[in-house]
């Protein structure tokens, strides 16, 4: 019965919180195309900018990790080293290629969900 008890849990904060990065995704990206429109910034430009921290800052973190591991002595440096360092490089050439190579086909601006979908 405790089992049953503690899953339920879980999945009620799991929901809870997939609900709330949501929310706040979409609000942030509201607020962040008002401003673009406001200052008068493309688009793409906005785009490029999230794609970069949303890329970004969960490899930062990863390092920070990493690296606390392996100054305590829990994580071999060469392989926490190489996973951290050559990860970031394609997830932003891949990021931006397809960012671009879709703008490029359709001959126009991507509109918000299209490039929620790349």
């Amino acid at each position: 019965m405790a089992v049953a008890g503690d899953l339920l849990t879980q999945v009620s904060i799991g929901a809870v919180a997939l609900y709330t990065l949501v929310t706040a995704a979409s609000r942030a990206i509201d607020r962040l195309l008002a401003l673009a429109e406001y200052y008068n910034v493309d688009e793409v430009l906005v785009g490029l900018t999230v794609l970069a921290l949303g890329t970004s800052l969960p490899e930062l973190s990863a390092h920070l990790i990493a690296s606390l591991g392996i100054l305590s002595g829990v994580l071999d440096y060469q392989v926490t080293s190489a996973v951290v360092l050559w990860d970031l490089p394609f997830k932003i050439a891949a990021g931006v290629g397809l960012l671009g190579r879709t703008s490029y086909r359709r001959g126009r601006d991507l509109t918000r969900t299209e490039a929620a979908i790349c």
